[in-house]
């Protein structure tokens, strides 16, 4: 059960300020900000899908470090494991010193291309079915 939940945890941080933002992003869009078209379903599914987008691009800068430390540790060698002294701290000045501040963003195109189109797909599907089961 504690791989579980170190595996999940991971993931807490994104999914927070993902819904957060999405849910932001869809109320002050519907309040008017948001007027490209006539309010009209492929409006409404426009302009959802873009919140979600947006949300999900912005979650996967803010915490990719996160993700990039945690990969790293897990490629770890076995005798350099958390533990003998080398651990996260370790790690990151060894990233920050290797490579910079923009090694805490390798691959950072890849996450996004992966995770925003996954997320605005289930959004529009929840969006539809929360819609159709509510009246």
């Amino acid at each position: 059960m504690r791989g579980y939940w170190r595996g999940n945890l991971l993931w807490m941080p994104w999914s927070v300020l993902y819904v957060s933002g999405y849910e932001h992003l869809k109320r002050s869009t519907a309040e008017g900000v948001w007027t490209p078209f006539e309010d009209s379903e492929d409006s409404r599914t426009l302009r959802l899908g873009a919140c979600s987008a947006a949300s999900s691009a912005a979650a996967c800068v803010l915490t990719h470090p996160i993700d990039v430390l945690k990969t790293r540790m897990q490629a770890l060698p076995a005798g350099l494991v958390p533990g003998n002294g080398l651990g996260l701290a370790t790690e990151v000045r060894r990233l920050l010193r290797a490579e910079g501040v923009s090694g805490l963003f390798a691959g950072l195109p890849y996450r996004v291309a992966q995770l925003s189109p996954a997320t605005v797909m289930t959004w529009m599907i929840y969006e539809k079915l929360a819609e159709r089961f509510a009246g």
